[in-house]
């Protein structure tokens, strides 16, 4: 099974089109969100309601200090960065993936984003949302039309098409 590190824009998707309820038959140790997106998702009701869901099969994690994570996180990824938030969870998410978790998949929409976890964790361990959502309905944990939704919504957000193989 694999792991998936979800950013804040899949994350934000599955909340519109996931019932709480449907979180029940989902695996638990394989779906992981950062700390700060977990943090973001708090004034939003859906992303809330699935994080804090008793079921919820999603993670959040934290980068600890002193540990490699962090070091590659404040050193590297975000040096000059101080306090600022922006692309913080998207930084935690290719650190710990790094040091943590070399088996999980960093699942992003956001274009930049997309470059630096290619460029850090390597091809195969960055997916596009359309790979989650393929993967969920395969899975059986999404129905036809959540993931259709799911296609149309995530071809909203990055201004792309569905691909082929989603149409199938």
């Amino acid at each position: 099974m694999p792991t998936w590190i979800l950013d804040d824009g899949p994350f934000g998707l599955l909340a519109k089109f996931v019932r709480v309820e449907d979180l029940q038959s989902w695996p638990q140790d394989q779906l992981f969100v950062a700390e700060q997106t977990a943090l973001d998702a708090r004034p939003d009701a859906a992303r809330n309601a699935l994080l804090a869901a008793d079921s919820s099969p999603f993670q959040s994690f934290t980068v600890m200090m002193d540990t490699q994570a962090a070091q590659i996180l404040f050193e590297h990824l975000r040096p000059t960065a101080g306090r600022a938030t922006a692309n913080l969870a998207e930084h935690q998410s290719i650190a710990w993936a790094i040091c943590e978790r070399q088996d999980a998949i960093f699942v992003v929409l956001d274009r930049k984003a997309t470059s630096l976890a290619l460029a850090e964790l390597g091809c195969g361990r960055v997916a596009h949302a359309h790979d989650l959502w393929l993967y969920l309905l395969a899975e059986r944990y999404i129905d036809q039309m959540q993931f259709e939704n799911l296609c149309r919504a995530t071809c909203n957000t990055d201004q792309s098409s569905i691909p082929v193989r989603c149409q199938r």
